[in-house]
């Protein structure tokens, strides 16, 4: 029967992150592609002009990106999506890319949009119709599906999903936030996808707003942080960082095991 020592150490980052519309979330990649690393953006949102005034110059030619948004009366961005995953423009298929590379959806629930879109369109109603559960259903399968795939260990390179905050209350009445993506039924199952899911805070200290990435869950959120002998509860918002201290947690982990088959 295998035991712990047996577990295989991914060194793969798997990152989900959450935040309120305008905290930041798109402006946080630029702190990737400034330390060096490749990024490969589906563009589900439109709104990656920010990064114009983030990233380094030396370090533009690191982004690229595609666009996955649905035009007037169309539903075929999720397949666009897949499509490319099998080829990505100029970068071949996904599962050549190398571990300096990284994946970012933005946005999630955007996406989930986009699978609705389809899902009514695969039945035949107007993208104005009222969904019926069968649509529901659809749409959120092909999320779950895409998510099974991009997290699985097939891949070598990282991954980052940036979406909005969608607060559910619990037979409490209390209201606990969740990722938002196709459905309030699917919002509380996505976390389980991740292995580090954070909270991007905006706060105002001494006059000025500062940002930060809360790893630990609080009243607010339960989140994930599969490094936290490494993380604080709020981290400087700063994605390269984040990538460092998951790296020393994986070279922990991989000493450890080795240490223990060798005993």
């Amino acid at each position: 029967m295998p035991t712990l020592k047996d577990l295989p150490v991914s060194s793969r980052h798997r990152i989900l992150i959450v935040g309120e519309s305008g905290s930041g979330k798109t402006t946080l990649l630029s702190t990737l592609a400034n330390a060096g690393y490749n990024l490969r953006i589906a563009d589900f949102d439109g709104g990656l002009n920010i990064l114009e005034n983030y990233v380094n110059d030396d370090a533009r030619e690191r982004v690229s990106y595609l666009n996955f948004q649905d035009e007037l009366g169309k539903s075929d961005a999720t397949d666009r999506f897949f499509k490319a995953l099998r080829k990505w423009e100029d970068f071949g298929p996904i599962t050549e890319w190398d571990d300096n590379t990284v994946l970012v959806i933005d946005s999630l629930g955007f996406m989930g949009e986009a699978a609705l879109r389809k899902a009514l369109s695969f039945a035949g109603k107007k993208l104005t119709d009222r969904m019926a559960p069968a649509e529901w259903y659809d749409a959120q399968r092909e999320v779950k599906q895409l998510l099974q795939y991009l997290l699985s260990d097939l891949l070598k390179c990282h991954i980052v999903v940036l979406t909005h905050i969608k607060y559910i209350e619990d037979d409490a009445g209390v209201a606990i936030g969740y990722p938002s993506t196709v459905s309030r039924g699917f919002d509380v199952e996505v976390p389980k996808y991740f292995n580090d899911m954070y909270r991007l805070d905006v706060r105002q200290k001494s006059g000025e707003y500062v940002r930060t990435l809360r790893t630990q869950a609080d009243n607010r959120m339960r989140l994930k942080c599969s490094a936290p002998k490494f993380m604080e509860a709020n981290e400087v918002a700063d994605l390269s960082v984040i990538f460092d201290k998951l790296k020393k947690n994986v070279l922990l982990a991989k000493k450890e095991v080795d240490k223990a088959k060798a005993a």
